[in-house]
C-alpha cells in the first residue's frame, strides 16, 4: 500500500496507538502489510490467555444478543466464569437498549476514525448512555491510565460525533460515561466521564495525529522510531536483525482489535 492510500484508512485505537508508541511498527503492519500470524512471540499459557478473552468477549456479546449459548462453553472454564461474573454485574433488563460488537466509523474534513464498542448501553428514559468495555488481563490499570488512553479518547469522540440516531434526543456529551470493567476484579469497575470541554480536546488531539500521519513521507516513519520497546518487538527482526525477547501479555495484546487473523480493521473505502 502506498502512503497516500492512508488516506482513505479508517483509523481504529489499535492503529494510533501503533503509531503512538512507534511509527515504523505503524509502517511495518499498516503500509507494508508484514502481519504475524496469531500467537506469534506467544508461549502456550500467553496464547490460551489471549483465547480465553476472545471467547469471553463472543459470550458477552450473545449474552447481550439474547442468544444463549454458554452452553457450548465447558462448564467451570474461565471463559464460562467471566460469563457469569458478567450476568451478575450488568443483568439485562427491560426498557434498556444493548448494542453489543458495534462498529461506528466518523468521515469528516478528511479524518477517517472507527471505533468498535464491547457494548452500548442506552437508556433512553434516564437519559444514560454508557461505553462498556471489558477487559481480561491479570493486572488492573489505574483510572489515569484509562483516562489518557486512546481508547477512551477515540470511542468518546465518535459516538457523541456519529451516534446521534441511538442517543436521546436531549443527549449532551456530559451523560455519557465509559466504563471499563475486569471479570478478574468484578468489584471494581472504572468510570470515566465526558464532558463538552474534554470533546473538544479530544477532537483536536485526534485531528492533530491524523494530519501528522497523513503528511509523512514513507522513510520519515523511520525517523521518528523512539526506541524503545523494541527488544519485545515482532518486527525486531526487521529492525535489529534478532529475534524479539518473550514478554508478558499486557491488555493491549488481548485486545480483539490485535487479532490478526480478523484483520477488522485494515479496510479502505472510497
Amino acid at each position: 500500500m502506498a502512503v497516500k492510500e492512508l488516506e482513505k484508512f479508517y483509523f481504529s485505537q489499535t492503529a494510533i496507538k501503533t503509531y503512538l508508541t512507534c511509527p515504523l511498527d505503524f509502517r511495518s503492519r499498516y503500509i507494508d502489510k508484514l502481519i504475524w500470524p496469531s500467537g506469534y512471540n506467544k508461549t502456550e499459557k500467553q496464547q490460551a490467555q489471549i483465547e480465553r478473552g476472545q471467547v469471553f468477549h463472543t459470550l458477552a456479546n450473545r449474552y447481550f444478543l439474547g442468544i444463549g449459548s454458554q452452553e457450548k462453553v465447558e462448564a467451570g472454564s474461565e471463559a464460562r466464569d467471566y460469563l457469569e461474573r458478567l450476568k451478575d454485574y450488568l443483568p439485562v433488563e427491560a426498557g434498556i437498549r444493548y448494542l453489543p460488537e458495534y462498529e461506528l466509523r466518523y468521515n469528516q474534513d478528511g479524518v477517517r476514525l472507527m471505533a468498535k464498542f464491547d457494548l452500548l448501553y442506552i437508556d433512553s428514559e434516564n437519559g444514560e448512555v454508557i461505553i462498556y468495555d471489558w477487559k481480561t488481563g491479570d493486572n488492573q490499570p489505574e483510572t489515569s491510565y484509562y483516562q489518557k488512553d486512546i481508547q477512551t479518547i477515540l470511542y468518546q469522540f465518535i459516538l457523541v460525533e456519529v451516534g446521534e440516531r441511538y442517543l436521546p434526543a436531549d443527549f449532551k456529551p456530559g451523560d455519557l460515561k465509559m466504563i471499563y470493567w475486569n471479570p478478574n476484579y468484578p468489584e471494581i469497575e472504572v468510570e470515566i466521564e465526558y464532558s463538552k470541554k474534554q470533546h473538544q480536546e479530544n477532537k483536536n488531539y485526534l485531528y492533530n495525529i491524523i494530519e501528522e500521519i497523513l503528511e509523512l513521507e514513507y522513510a520519515e516513519y523511520a525517523e521518528l522510531t523512539p526506541g524503545d520497546k523494541c527488544y519485545r518487538c515482532n518486527y525486531r527482526p526487521i529492525c535489529e536483525g534478532e529475534q524479539p525477547e518473550e514478554s508478558p501479555v499486557v491488555e493491549d495484546d488481548l485486545d480483539l482489535d490485535l487479532d490478526w487473523e480478523m484483520l477488522e480493521e485494515i479496510k479502505f473505502y472510497n
